[in-house]
């Protein structure tokens, strides 16, 4: 006999039947009883146990937090040009969406409760915080050793229980996320070859030499072998830290999860992209990764045509283009000029002394030469002019970010604000200094 939620209430009340029981057959026997007895008449028992709402229109189904959000992305723009980004696979980049905008807000306010700050998570934080862990992987530092794809009930474990670090595991979508707003807007980084390491302080890897060929050789005539012995050398590079610092109110950690997520990640994105493309043109080497300028072995085209120090001249810029190889020149090896007053004197270059002209028209916004682009980097000193493929140029991408939060200290707790503090790293260099050309004696 199947009974309805009315039934069995209604028996409760009036028969011998019990609330504790998660028995259907204890309540059949009940029912049973009292139709033999006459307590419940058949018609009674006909009008409680019609269907219930709940069997017309199902169970009602509370929505997720997540679902209050739009996953929708758009193809995103250059700020200055206006043109789609496209990523260094020639996939075009798009936005970041609401629900990720949420999600990372969320998971910085619960950062941020975890690090000892008086930060207001409401039960909608604490709802999608929840559901970054049971469906988004994380990476990070986790025993010792940095992996990716961890299991989000794994990295909820460890963040509740205090002993036990988690301070340096993130949502892989975060760590994506800090990368993707500066190529939203940035010059090189879209350009250059990125990789991600989920592990070491180091990379090593390798590049192979060309074999040679022989023509003409005779008949039982010994042919040259080709050497091996150094086909192929090794690439190697260190990983070096880099900290972004964040002031933020400490009102405001109690705004809604979206805004706290979009506009952080946009401070941080916009300082990395300052940082990741100064170091792809000028980076030491040492505390930094090894620019295109400080590269060992890229082509120095030497002084310009008028000499050391002397303004460039339309002859000095195709220098730099043709001392590459024409292998490199291809769109696909993504090649470029830097520097944006080299650019500048270019298009101020006159056809002649008495013909106010310019020999490269006078489009002066196209940022294009030799129908290649000119990407600007304001670290580079105006006697640097430089012409090479970016396809050449490696930038490793140590996964995760350290993501903390603290308010030590006098200046901060005057001014109710608390410093977040993002720690990546990042290795780099020139895998191949035949894609490159450079002059550093142009007009100061």
């Amino acid at each position: 006999m199947k009974l309805s939620k009315n039934v069995k209430a209604w028996l409760v009340k009036n028969a011998d039947a019990q609330s504790t029981w998660t028995d259907d057959n204890l309540f059949a026997e009940a029912a049973t009883s009292a139709l033999e007895a006459g307590t419940l008449t058949p018609t009674k028992f006909a009008e409680l146990n019609g269907p219930s709402p709940d069997d017309v229109f199902g169970q009602p189904r509370v929505k997720k937090p997540s679902e209050r959000y739009s996953s929708k992305k758009t193809a995103a723009k250059h700020v200055r040009t206006g043109e789609h980004v496209r990523d260094e696979k020639g996939k075009q980049v798009e936005t970041i969406s609401e629900l990720e905008h949420a999600k990372i807000g969320a998971f910085l306010k619960h950062r941020a409760a975890k690090d000892g700050q008086q930060t207001l998570l409401t039960e909608h934080d604490r709802q999608l915080v929840g559901e970054l862990f049971e469906s988004e992987k994380w990476c990070g530092n986790l025993g010792g050793e940095w992996k990716t794809g961890i299991d989000g009930m794994r990295v909820k474990a460890l963040l509740d229980d205090v002993t036990s670090g988690g301070a340096e595991v993130v949502p892989q979508f975060f760590d994506s996320a800090v990368i993707q707003f500066p190529l939203l807007h940035s010059e090189l980084l879209p350009r250059i070859d990125l990789r991600d390491v989920p592990r070491g302080s180091s990379v090593e890897g390798a590049s192979i030499a060309n074999p040679t060929a022989n023509w003409g050789t005779s008949e039982g005539t010994s042919m040259s072998p080709f050497d091996t012995a150094s086909i192929v050398s090794q690439i190697a590079t260190s990983i070096h830290p880099v900290t972004v610092a964040l002031e933020i109110g400490r009102d405001f950690l109690s705004d809604a999860a979206v805004d706290v997520g979009r506009i952080l990640i946009e401070n941080i994105g916009q300082k990395m992209l300052e940082e990741l493309d100064k170091v792809i043109v000028v980076g030491n080497g040492t505390t930094q990764p090894e620019g295109i300028f400080n590269a060992s072995g890229i082509i120095d085209i030497g002084n310009p045509a008028g000499g050391a120090g002397a303004a460039p001249q339309v002859d000095d810029y195709e220098s730099l283009v043709f001392s590459v190889g024409k292998q490199y020149r291809g769109s696909v090896m993504r090649p470029a000029f830097f520097n944006d007053t080299s650019y500048s004197r270019a298009r101020g270059i006159p056809v002649g002394s008495a013909d106010t002209r310019r020999v490269f028209g006078m489009d002066q916004q196209s940022y294009r030469l030799f129908e290649n682009p000119f990407l600007i980097q304001n670290s580079i000193a105006n006697s640097f002019a430089g012409y090479g493929a970016l396809a050449k140029y490696r930038l490793y991408r140590r996964q995760a970010q350290e993501v903390r939060f603290t308010s030590e200290g006098k200046e901060l707790a005057l001014k109710n604000m608390t410093l977040l503090i993002v720690r990546g790293r990042f290795g780099g260099k020139v895998v191949d200094p035949n894609a490159f050309a450079f002059s550093n004696n142009w007009q100061a």
